[in-house]
């Protein structure tokens, strides 16, 4: 994701990969609402409501690893079903977007 300055993103640079795989997505936010990082999949990656309320659609708890674990099941049933190199791209799978989690504890402190 592309961020804007937020104290979500502290101490990661304005576009750093994350691990996106969801079947729906937030694509409207409620009034009052401000988007934090944006990409090319999704409009609507992180955002936030006031000071204190924070979502994102990426997973800033997985990364490549955790990845390739947790698809190593759904690999052969999706492989012909998504209209990219699948295999590819779970080897290759390299996130580390956990900052986002220290990031979201220290605010709420």
């Amino acid at each position: 994701p592309a961020g804007l300055e937020s104290p979500l993103f502290a101490g990661l640079d304005a576009e750093f990969a994350a691990i996106q795989s969801h079947r729906d997505a937030v694509l409207a936010l409620p009034e009052g609402a401000k988007v934090l990082a944006t990409n090319a999949h999704t409009p609507i990656q992180a955002f936030s409501f006031e000071e204190r309320i924070f979502g994102v659609q990426f997973h800033p708890e997985m990364d490549g690893e955790i990845l390739r674990d947790r698809w190593k099941e759904r690999r052969e049933k999706l492989r012909g079903q998504v209209g990219f190199d699948l295999d590819q791209a779970l080897d290759s799978a390299e996130a580390d977007a956990s900052r986002v989690i220290q990031n979201f504890v220290t605010i709420l402190r």
